[in-house]
């Protein structure tokens, strides 16, 4: 049996008063490095910061002492949520796979251990009994203390609404901005509550930025994602840009 939206989920909805941030900081730790994202945090405090950190793809079985200076300084700030980055392979890793991750994650000290989970590599409903998998990994995040946030990285549009209900969030676009303009009417189209929907675009023209934010904010999009940047190795020039101008548009 599939699970239905979560009250979880609908309690999102509603304390939101603005679109997220949900940033993917596959960017190893350092003062220099993960000021931009310390700074932003206490810069707009009343905007959310859903930050996903990947130390190995996936967990390491202990955080490092980078990680753990890190992820502590990230804490001190209310509107930081860590959430922890798993791999489900598009449906070709098993349910116990993907649960020995989210264990693993669950072995951290709790000083530095995610509240949500950031399920990458969701498969969008072509491979048979993928999202029977997605269903019960989510449940096992709630079960396990990981049910904060959960959000399911397809990257596309899902086959069908179906897919939408395992997380809090689908992202339904993560790709290059060229890739989006191929893809945007298909995203438009998706007739579900904006609220349970993000986009990641990278590479993104500058002249573009607050456009999309516009958009995406305005229609009530649960999180978003903006970069100038290739990919997510690095926080770019362009982040104190976006961030202020989701916080404005909010």
């Amino acid at each position: 049996m599939y699970f239905t939206r979560s009250f979880l989920s609908l309690s999102l909805l509603v304390a939101a008063h603005c679109t997220s941030v949900l940033l993917p900081l596959y960017v190893y730790p350092s003062d220099t490095d993960w000021a931009p994202v310390y700074n932003a945090l206490s810069s707009h405090p009343s905007l959310d910061f859903y930050i996903v950190v990947n130390p190995g793809n996936g967990p390491t079985p202990t955080p490092d002492a980078a990680y753990t200076r890190g992820i502590q300084t990230l804490r001190t700030y209310p509107n930081a949520h860590i959430t922890a980055y798993v791999r489900t392979g598009y449906g070709l890793n098993s349910t116990q796979s993907i649960t020995s991750d989210i264990d693993t994650w669950n072995t951290w000290p709790t000083s530095v251990r995610p509240t949500g989970v950031f399920f990458d590599e969701a498969e969008r409903g072509e491979v048979p009994g993928s999202w029977a998998i997605l269903s019960s990994v989510a449940a096992y995040a709630r079960s396990h203390g990981l049910g904060e946030f959960l959000v399911n990285n397809y990257g596309t549009r899902p086959v069908n609404d179906t897919g939408y209900g395992f997380a809090d969030q689908s992202v339904v676009y993560e790709g290059n901005w060229d890739g989006y303009g191929t893809s945007s009417a298909e995203i438009d189209a998706i007739d579900v509550p904006a609220g349970e929907l993000s986009v990641i675009i990278y590479s993104l023209p500058e002249e573009e930025l607050s456009g999309q934010v516009t958009k995406f904010a305005g229609r009530g999009y649960g999180s978003v994602y903006f970069t100038s940047g290739p990919g997510y190795t690095a926080v770019y020039e362009d982040w104190d840009e976006f961030v202020s101008e989701l916080d404005a548009a909010g």
